[in-house]
């Protein structure tokens, strides 16, 4: 009775690292998924010589630059979700 109940809270209770690292682990998969499929994209587009390697190097830096900021906006959001400051 009561040994099966505070084992299942204890098991469903994840801690805050936990929680922060499996939305981490998450988010990377699917960043790794988009940069792999924009990747095939631009090799493409060089292929066909619609685009210049000078292209692709500025778009890769703007890339990085705009998944920084949308990373430390996800980031935010999450301490604020857990903290309950929203």
């Amino acid at each position: 009775g009561t040994a099966d109940g505070s084992a299942t809270t204890t098991t469903q209770t994840i801690t805050l690292e936990q929680a922060l690292q499996k939305s981490a682990e998450t988010r990377q998969k699917l960043l790794e998924a988009k940069e792999a499929y924009q990747n095939a994209k631009t090799a493409a587009a060089v292929a066909a010589g619609t685009k210049t390697a000078a292209d692709v190097a500025k778009e890769a830096i703007e890339e990085k630059i705009d998944s920084a900021k949308q990373q430390l906006a996800d980031e935010k959001a999450a301490w604020e979700e857990l903290l309950g400051t929203n």
